[in-house]
């Protein structure tokens, strides 16, 4: 059984990006981390460190967003036209946009691309998120609240952005210019950090499949509200990262073939050898995109040394289906000179769909 989780985050928060320090942050909340920061409060008190048994561990995809009851995926990197022809949310007049501007379609969209359905598409967030004409009220009912803040000045400024029902925005990327003084020379410097805020009523969600044993949903659940309570991604100490969870059953797993031949990973996929070898990234339909991941080990007293690096696939990319129940590993990346395993989460959430060769 596969649950969803919903992510409302109380004061924003910060996932380290692209760049040089904080001045960019992710969107989106990669299973690695998710599962990272799941497995650290697990962790808490522990002192043996336990190679883990894919077998019986939990599988959870990226964190993605939702307008209410809207959720987003990410768009699989399957072929199709290079344009389309697009309303925005709000106008009547139909727009030409790129295919590869847009990131994530809506649910019913998803499923409508992936087996090939022509259903016209409401743009949102300047083309980024596609949606059905079905589902235009519910998003634009949302949409006329405002974006979450304690902050008066700053929610006055978010309420008159939030009147502009037409410009279809999710979230907001706030840059917030800060001074650091040298303790030495006394000499001031600017920074930016940059953190994301949400509609209220928007926000993260992830899809889980509870594990075996220590990962059953009962205790997943606490671990996932305790990481919450502590926050997740930068700046915890300011308050950046902490949410409430909501976990209920996934009404949509039904929709999705079971007698696939490729598969779309809704997570970061770190593939076995064997399954490389077996022929996942063989067939006609496969399309993938890598990322680098890296990293900084945050146990005390060894928070200078940088993780291994791998490179990964990403949400969306489509392969072969060989006909495993489970992809993916979970990889060792200690750096050299730390005396205890450290591990990067590379399984494989897959929705398995049916996909007709030589489209």
């Amino acid at each position: 059984m596969i649950k969803i989780c919903k992510l409302e985050f109380e004061n924003g928060y910060h996932i380290n990006a692209e760049g040089i320090g904080l001045e960019k942050t992710s969107l989106i909340i990669h299973s690695d981390t998710l599962a990272g920061a799941i497995l650290s409060v697990w962790y808490d008190g522990r002192e043996e460190n336990k190679k883990f048994n894919t077998e019986d561990m939990f599988l959870i995809s990226s964190a993605f967003p939702y307008v209410g009851e809207v959720r987003f995926l990410p768009r699989p990197r399957i072929a199709g036209p290079e344009k389309l022809v697009v309303r925005f949310i709000g106008e009547k007049e139909k727009r030409e946009i790129k295919r590869k501007k847009i990131k994530f379609l809506s649910e019913e969209m998803f499923l409508a691309w992936i087996k090939r359905e022509k259903k016209p598409g409401i743009a949102l967030h300047g083309g980024e998120f596609l949606i059905t004409e079905g589902e235009e009220e519910q998003v634009k009912e949302i949409f006329k609240q405002c974006i979450s803040s304690k902050d008066n000045k700053q929610k006055k400024k978010e309420e008159e952005r939030g009147e502009k029902i037409q410009e279809g925005r999710i979230y907001e990327v706030r840059e917030t210019p800060h001074v650091v003084i040298d303790r030495m020379t006394s000499r001031t410097d600017i920074y930016y950090f940059s953190d994301i805020v949400f509609r209220k009523g928007c926000g993260l969600y992830f899809f889980l499949k509870p594990g075996k044993g220590e990962w059953e949903m009962e205790k997943i659940e606490a671990l996932i509200k305790e990481v919450g309570r502590r926050g997740i991604g930068g700046k915890k100490t300011w308050g950046k990262g902490q949410f409430e969870v909501e976990c209920r059953e996934w009404e949509s797993e039904r929709k999705f073939e079971e007698d696939a031949n490729y598969f779309i990973t809704l997570s970061l996929y770190w593939p076995e050898k064997e399954e490389i070898e077996k022929g996942i990234i063989d067939g006609d339909k496969v399309s993938y995109d890598l990322l680098r991941r890296e990293g900084w080990i945050t146990q005390p007293g060894y928070l200078s040394y940088r993780k291994k690096s791998v490179m990964m696939f990403t949400e969306g990319s489509v392969f072969k289906d060989i006909g495993k129940e489970r992809y993916g590993k979970i990889g060792e990346v200690t750096p050299e000179g730390v005396p205890f395993p450290v591990y990067r989460y590379g399984m494989a959430f897959c929705v398995r769909v049916n996909i007709k060769e030589g489209e």
